[in-house]
């Protein structure tokens, strides 16, 4: 807890409970984006398990940077991103009509490496 002790009031931020705009939306993001790769893209590119892990969306919601997890290939992966790319207009469009935010982000697709430098650490840690 941060004090203000000028006023000796607690900061919105640091209250139980309190979660700022931003991580709000970005939660509904996280689910809305995860039901529409699953449910509504038809792409034949996106290959493999595909989860949403996070969504890191910066403070004015202008730009939102969505990690992907990908189970699959090097060559899956690097499918599924190109195609999640080529889809993120259409994405970018279904969530504006189903969050109803005034200004919708810009949407940044990054592949979520850490269960690959899990996998290799586990597979050095065995060698040892």
């Amino acid at each position: 807890m941060i004090w203000k002790f000028s006023t000796l009031e607690m900061e919105r931020s640091d209250m139980p409970g309190n979660f700022s705009r931003s991580s709000r939306v970005a939660d509904l993001m996280q689910h809305e984006v995860a039901s529409i790769i699953a449910n509504e893209l038809k792409d034949p590119g996106i290959r493999g398990l595909v989860t949403l892990v996070e969504v890191e969306l910066t403070r004015d919601l202008h730009h939102a940077t969505l990690w992907i997890s990908v189970l699959g290939t090097k060559a899956e992966k690097n499918s599924t991103m190109k195609s999640l790319e080529r889809a993120r207009g259409f994405i970018r469009t279904v969530l504006g009509r189903r969050l109803k935010i005034r200004k919708m982000p810009e949407l940044r697709f990054r592949l979520d490496r850490s269960i690959d430098a899990r996998e290799e650490i586990e597979r050095l840690l065995s060698d040892v």
